[in-house]
């Protein structure tokens, strides 16, 4: 059965798109959000980068604004979208799809969340 909510950052987005895999995240969840900072980093500013296409064009992955603006710990020691991801899987209790180390780290260790990468949601997405 599909896991409830996923909050995908742009590293697995682009990562999964490239591969032909970007269908393994509708298949392992039943939302998919992906932050607005992660939106624009990804789709508006890579028009013409790989898959930017493929990701403006999935009407699957829900583009979502934060409610809330990030804490301070989020913001000062990482990137806007990875900021904004999971601030919006704390918000939203969902599973966090992130690559980067540090961003995995402060996820796991200060904010409790379930986290996962682009090879472990490929993996899964294989599994079944």
């Amino acid at each position: 059965m599909p896991e409830e909510v996923a909050v995908a950052d742009s590293g697995p987005l682009i990562a999964l798109a490239f591969a032909g895999c970007l269908h393994v995240l509708r298949d392992l969840h039943r939302t998919v959000l992906v932050p607005d900072a992660v939106w624009r980093e990804v789709v508006d500013a890579g028009q013409g980068r790989a898959g930017a296409a493929e990701i403006a064009a999935a009407p699957w992955l829900q583009r979502t604004k934060l409610v809330n603006a990030t804490d301070l710990l989020l913001r000062a020691e990482l990137g806007p979208g990875e900021a904004e991801a999971i601030a919006l899987a704390v918000d939203r209790r969902g599973l966090l799809i992130v690559d980067e180390r540090q961003a995995r780290r402060i996820a796991e260790m200060a904010y409790g969340l379930r986290v996962r990468g682009t090879v472990g949601t490929a993996g899964a997405g294989e599994a079944t």
